[in-house]
């Protein structure tokens, strides 16, 4: 796609970890913590981290059958919720561009983990109020790479996907982001490698979040 597709761009949807934030340290010992109580793992923190990005039920299918699913979830966002205050950290260069977007872009996350987790994160960064909207895995029937999270994002923005660009660190994000019809920017800052990324189809790969202003999008 040609950058002057998609002008004037008057969304930009971001997708949370890796992306916003980093909180990989936490989620590698939750997801391993809840294996263990069913006896099985651990694994290497990078093969969890491979699996940032889809929904939970996704991340622990290979290890459960359907049966005992809602257990591992649960059990994960307990441990989660109860480990998680305070040892989740910005992404370089997150709040200067959050701060400086002042330009009546409107913003948005979709994010495969609880809206209520990540608002409770962009509450303690005092980010929260810089979003127009936030869908969280609650929000939809079909996780990311499925568009249904970003396409409600754009519905409840107003925004059509050829104004809109989405942002984030996995191929299941961009995957979602050319399904959804949007201009897609991977950035590698999360779990999925510059050249997985171009593989996915990214139109265009950063890697960092403050390259964004470079790009011409606005």
């Amino acid at each position: 796609k040609l950058m002057n597709d998609f002008k004037p761009l008057k969304a930009l949807l971001f997708d949370f970890d890796g992306t916003l934030i980093d909180a990989s340290n936490v989620i590698c010992t939750c997801f391993n913590r809840t294996l263990a109580r069913q006896g099985l793992g651990p694994l290497d923190p990078e093969e969890i981290r491979s699996r940032i990005g889809k929904p939970l039920r996704d991340m622990f299918l290979p290890f459960s059958d359907e049966a005992d699913l809602e257990q591992l979830i649960q059990g994960y966002r307990e441990s989660f919720h109860e480990l998680s205050p305070g040892k989740s950290s910005l992404i370089p260069g997150v709040r200067e561009l959050l701060t400086r977007m002042d330009n009546g872009i409107l913003l948005g996350v979709v994010t495969s983990r609880t809206a209520r987790g990540a608002r409770q994160i962009l509450e303690e960064f005092q980010l929260l109020e810089k979003f127009t909207v936030l869908i969280g895995i609650e929000d939809v029937t079909r996780g990311k790479p499925h568009p249904e999270g970003l396409l409600k994002a754009l519905s409840r923005m107003n925004v059509s996907s050829d104004r809109a660009a989405f942002i984030g660190d996995t191929v299941f994000d961009i995957e979602a982001g050319r399904k959804a019809g949007t201009f897609t920017i991977g950035v590698t800052t999360g779990y999925h490698t510059r050249e997985e990324l171009i593989d996915a189809g990214a139109d265009r790969v950063i890697e960092h979040l403050n390259e964004l202003r470079n790009l011409g999008l606005w």
